[in-house]
């Protein structure tokens, strides 16, 4: 950000309106030749001693879920429906079970809500099988969920999510959604006479970025288990048809020099 806006003195950087980033706006790491603004310097992250490159390599979405995580503010009892099992997925369940709450994921794959079980997971719903709503209202005894998080973009989830928030509840639109996707028709009195509070969040500021490395410094979760397999720059095309077909999690490319950061 500009560093002088309405929205970078409140501390929001990734809302101005000159906002720039890396692989967006400038060219980003695949050019053989990066640029380097000089308003980029400034917002430089020095990786704790502590992390890995490879845990390094997720501060980035880490920081995004943490911002989320301030708005919808998870209470300890609270129960958490994220829906969406991938890597965004499994980041949203780390945060909110540290949090204390009682985390459910929902994915259509099954492969997707396997990896994810382990990061924090008390119940998957495999909603290819099942009616996601009628299980949401079986394991809350008809109450529904404290906090809906829709980690997917799917402009359907989106409109669903206000049917499986309870009273009082929290709906995080997390996952932008495709261009031409963008609107959704929602049914706005499930807002009025639950009393929903919906909220979305895009990106991160730059204190949610220091806050992620600092959480991952402090070594509260086991995180580097999400990059689940690593390929060297002259497989960059494998690379993205492993990630473009869902398997594993989260893929990563290695500079020359750190291919081995298992």
């Amino acid at each position: 950000g500009c560093g002088s806006c309405h929205m970078c003195i409140q501390g929001f950087n990734q809302l101005c309106p000159t906002y720039e980033a890396f692989g967006i706006s400038i060219d980003g790491g695949f050019a053989q030749y990066l640029r380097i603004p000089a308003g980029a310097i400034g917002n430089v992250v020095r990786i704790p001693a502590q992390v890995s490159y490879r845990e390094a390599a997720l501060i980035e979405p880490l920081s995004c879920v943490y911002n989320a995580y301030e708005a919808h503010k998870t209470v300890p009892g609270d129960t958490v429906l994220i829906i969406g099992a991938g890597p965004i997925g499994a980041l949203h369940a780390l945060l909110n079970k540290r949090a204390g709450g009682r985390v459910i994921v929902a994915d259509l794959s099954a492969a997707r809500l396997a990896a994810v079980s382990k990061y924090g997971v008390d119940c998957v719903i495999h909603s290819s099988e099942v009616d996601l709503k009628t299980e949401i209202s079986r394991i809350t005894s008809g109450r529904g969920a404290d906090v809906v998080i829709t980690a997917c973009s799917v402009p359907e989830m989106q409109a669903l999510a206000l049917e499986l928030a309870g009273c009082h509840g929290r709906v995080c639109l997390f996952g932008g959604l495709p261009q031409g996707k963008e609107i959704v028709a929602l049914n706005t009195n499930l807002i009025h006479y639950k009393e929903l509070f919906v909220t979305a969040t895009t990106g991160s500021s730059m204190l949610d970025f220091h806050n992620a490395a600092r959480i991952l410094a402090a070594g509260n979760f086991e995180i580097a288990s999400l990059v689940t397999r690593i390929f060297p720059v002259e497989e960059t095309v494998a690379a993205f048809e492993y990630a473009a077909k869902g398997l594993g999690l989260k893929a990563m490319l290695a500079p020359d020099g750190l291919e081995d950061l298992a």
